[in-house]
């Protein structure tokens, strides 16, 4: 879980205020906020509590982001200052910058907003804890001094309460890595005792490492003064995890100190790894369209060149034909007209998919009704090449399964099976229970076949698999593609089994 964040936002826009509320909640913090926009308002909410971070919009009506600014420094709280702007010039930003803020970030590029704001909280309690170290040596030091003794080692005891409830790990060691004091959220989130980590070396609780790079790091950490870096602890029982480091080194009474702060951003890891996802994802769907469009473009010139064609041979020359070869031409624009209708069918179908707009219904059917339905309107091309289709699915086979889709995926493997089957072939649909509740559907035609290439590269937008059937028939390749999202949307998988020149049986599940 995440700690709480307590936001003063300066905003005089409650739209800009909520988009900015609203990404902070979306990196899986809960927050408390308050927003203001005047000074004065400003003035009292500085008094309510204390603020992890102040984030001000520059341009506000009654008074502008350095004046926020002033007034918080005024207040003499050591509170992380953000200020956010749709426009500001570099003057006012390097301005800002010098008057105490800790970053300016453009509206348009809020997407800094969270990991600056994760940063200088951290800085503060950085700052805090440090200080709190500093308050306790003096204490402890006094203690050894005063007279009253007593009451010092209270509040010494206070301030390691202090300290054990920060939400962060705190570690203080030496220069040589040998602990002196550690929370108890660091022996929380390492499942050690504070007796066995003050036994421990530093180096024994990140893997790969050794005492050498202990020497290199202390020797950084004195040039830089303080660094940010991952590591990834083994806790006692042998788990690994991810955890952000802030280190600084610090010297008191003469004496040389590292400290240093931990967080777990294991969950950070996982929303980082899930946008790089995303991302890749959204590439390949951005290629996946650009070659779809290009399949388009393709498939559908050539049909309407076509069927173009044939109809201005018709307008300049109709006189000349006789009846015979009148019907000859009607026919073929007949069936470049259905050619072109089953493409825009499946363009649309496909279009309305991956909008998620086709609705979802499924219902107890019966598979040899269905399949007989569907099979009726490829009848008559299957005639025309003398090819036998047969559905031998039992007729007691009941699925649970959307009507509409069911029949799109049947029409549209029967068609492929006709187009590429020669004549006096045969297309035989068959169906059976594999599974409780999974029942498979394959239909099996004595076509050319296909290699093991065609075969790996089928279900691809950009691989171009498709050929002319064996009467010339167009194919793009899209019925398939189709098909394999209806299938999938009912949880099953489609896949083919093929041979050249021994046919082709494609297989499919619903469940």
């Amino acid at each position: 879980m995440k700690p709480l964040l307590r936001i003063l936002i300066v905003e005089d826009s409650n739209d800009d205020a909520f988009l900015t509320l609203r990404l902070i909640t979306a990196g899986g913090y809960e927050i408390e906020y308050e927003r203001v926009e005047t000074a004065e308002e400003m003035h009292i909410a500085l008094t309510h509590q204390p603020w992890d971070v102040i984030l001000s919009d520059y341009h506000l009506p009654c008074f502008d982001g350095l004046r926020a600014l002033a007034l918080a420094h005024e207040s003499g709280l050591d509170i992380p200052f953000i200020i956010i702007s749709g426009r500001i010039g570099e003057e006012v930003a390097v301005e800002a910058m010098k008057a105490g803020a800790r970053d300016y970030i453009m509206k348009d590029h809020l997407q800094r907003l969270l990991p600056a704001i994760e940063r200088e909280v951290l800085a503060a309690k950085d700052r805090t804890a440090r200080k709190l170290l500093e308050e306790k040596e003096k204490l402890a030091e006094t203690l050894r001094e005063s007279e009253e003794k007593q009451r010092m080692q209270q509040q010494v005891k206070l301030l390691n309460y202090s300290l054990d409830h920060i939400t962060e790990g705190v570690f203080l060691s030496d220069l040589d890595g040998r602990f002196l004091y550690i929370n108890d959220e660091a022996c929380r989130a390492l499942g050690y005792s504070r007796e066995e980590l003050l036994k421990k070396h530093t180096i024994d609780l990140v893997r790969n490492e050794s005492r050498t790079d202990w020497i290199g790091f202390v020797c950084d950490l004195e040039e830089y003064g303080s660094l940010t870096f991952e590591v990834s602890p083994t806790t006692k029982d042998g788990n690994v995890f991810p955890v952000e480091v802030n280190v600084s080194h610090f010297i008191y009474d003469h004496t040389a100190y590292i400290l240093a702060l931990t967080r777990d951003i294991t969950e950070r890891k996982k929303a980082e790894a899930e946008i790089q996802r995303k991302n890749e994802e959204l590439v390949r769907l951005n290629t996946e369209k650009d070659k779809f469009f290009s399949i388009i473009a393709h498939d559908l010139r050539s049909p309407f060149n076509y069927f173009l064609g044939l109809t201005k041979l018709m307008a300049e020359n109709i006189h000349s034909f006789t009846m015979d070869e009148l019907q000859a031409l009607a026919v073929k624009m007949k069936d470049s007209a259905a050619n072109l209708f089953r493409l825009l069918e499946n363009l649309l179908e496909w279009a309305r998919m991956q909008q998620g707009i086709i609705p979802f219904r499924p219902e107890l059917l019966c598979l040899r009704s269905v399949a007989e339905e569907s099979m009726a309107l490829m009848r008559e091309p299957a005639q025309q090449k003398g090819i036998h289709l047969t559905c031998e699915a039992p007729e007691d086979l009941m699925l649970h399964a959307d009507r509409a889709m069911l029949q799109t995926v049947i029409r549209n493997l029967v068609s492929n099976a006709v187009k590429f089957t020669p004549t006096g072939g045969s297309i035989i649909l068959t169906g059976k229970t594999i599974a409780q509740a999974i029942v498979q559907i394959s239909i099996t035609d004595t076509g050319i076949g296909m290699n093991r290439a065609m075969i790996d590269n089928l279900f691809r937008l950009d691989v171009r698999t498709t050929r002319k059937g064996t009467a010339g028939e167009p194919s793009t390749g899209l019925g398939l593609l189709l098909c394999k999202e209806f299938v999938e949307k009912h949880g099953g998988k489609l896949w083919v089994e093929s041979e050249t020149g021994r046919g082709t049986t494609f297989h499919f599940t619903i469940q």
